[in-house]
This record gives C-alpha cells, structure tokens and sequence, in this order.
C-alpha cells in the first residue's frame, strides 16, 4: 500500500493544466498534472491541502498522482486547461436568430430569382418621343401670353403713331400761333384742328375726344 503525502498547492498553471505541491515535511516540490486530480471537483487552486502520492516515470521524473483534495466540496462537471480564447457563445443558436437568418436567406432568393418587370425598345423610345413633344407643346397660358406681346411691326407701328400724334403739324402757310384760344376765333375746322394740335392754351376740345370745335367747325359732316 501506498503512503500518501500531505502538501500544499503551491504554483498553478491554469493555461497550461499543471502546478507544483510542496511537502508539509519539507522536501522538493513535486510536479503536478490537472488529469491527477478529481474528476468531479473544481478546479485546483493554490494553497488548497492535498493528499498525493508520488511516482516516476520513464524518464525518472517524478509526478503527484491519485490527489485527494479535502478541503473541497464535490463538484460537477470535468476539469479542464482553461483556453486563451473566449468560450463561444451559443447565441446564433436561439431560435430567434435562427428565423431572422432563415427570413434574410428567404428575402435574398426571392430578390434574385424573381422575374423582373421587361420593357419593349420601341415602347421605350415612343414614351420618350411623347414626353419630349408634351414639353416642346405650350401651354394655354404662354400661348396666350405671347398673343398679348405685340410683335416688332407692331411695335414700330405703334411708335410711329405716337410720333405722328404728338409731334407739331406740318405749318401750312396760312396757319399759325397767334394768340387765338377759341372757337369763334377760328375761320374753319382744319384751322381749329391746327390749334388745336399745336398751340398753347387752347379751348376748343370740351369733351377731350381729340377734336376741336364739335358745334362749329367741325361739326360731324362739317369741313
């Protein structure tokens, strides 16, 4: 039978799954491997009492192995070398993730499989042409806008007219501005039209229609 040696857990490596046990009655550390230790306990921690034997392998190194640890409370689950890496998350396997990716899977074949609405060139084209003549059309408003704006005949036209209108008559020989205002001073109606086209201080339009001397002269039929 073999004799146990009480110690203490002294240096852990939990990356790498190994340690070292000191000897209560002094002596050499010994060497330590997680697989020696329960199966069902939790996992070493240093300074925790431990019960172990010693035995040397092959190569003559000596290693703790059968550990009875009874500081420590049965536990379940296996012992095993904590990795570098971050435990994966099972996350992407709750069920509401799983329709979200089944839904977005769904979407992309539909998206790509699906016909897709084809249009006739000459069709096109037509539609095109039409838009173009709409645009090229115009409107009632600026149709009738540009009827309103005289054109330049009829500008020259006009401008023509207002010159006539207002510049001084030609002066007939027997005509002329002598202080005369009224009708009864006139001798006849183109004398009085002369007046009153082009002297000052006239009284011959009453009615401001442009024509002088409505009941005398130049009364409608009158000369």
């Amino acid at each position: 039978m073999r004799i146990r040696t009480k110690g203490t857990l002294t240096k852990w490596n939990a990356k790498r799954g190994f340690g070292f046990i000191a000897p209560d009655d002094s002596g050499p550390e010994v060497f330590v491997h997680i697989s020696a230790f329960p199966k069902d306990g939790p996992q070493p921690k240093i300074g925790e009492c431990i019960f172990y034997e010693v035995e040397t392998n092959g190569s003559g190194k000596t290693r703790a192995s059968n550990l009875i640890c009874p500081d420590r409370q049965p536990a379940t689950g296996k012992l095993t070398i904590e990795s570098d890496f971050p435990k994966a998350k099972s996350w992407f396997l709750r069920p509401q993730y799983v329709l979200l990716v089944v839904i977005a899977l769904l979407a992309y074949g539909y998206e790509r499989h699906s016909p897709r609405p084809s249009v006739d060139a000459d069709e096109a084209v037509g539609e095109v042409d039409a838009n173009y003549e709409r645009r090229s059309q115009p409107t009632t408003v600026d149709a009738q806008s540009r009827q309103d704006v005289p054109n330049s005949e009829q500008l020259i036209e006009q401008s023509s007219s207002a010159i006539t209108k207002n510049s001084p008559q030609t002066l007939p020989e027997n005509f002329a501005c002598d202080g005369r205002t009224s009708c009864p001073q006139m001798k006849s109606c183109a004398e009085a039209t002369y007046f009153l086209n082009n002297c000052p201080n006239v009284k011959m339009d009453g009615d401001f229609d442009g024509i002088p001397c409505e009941d005398h002269w130049c009364a409608h039929g009158a000369h």
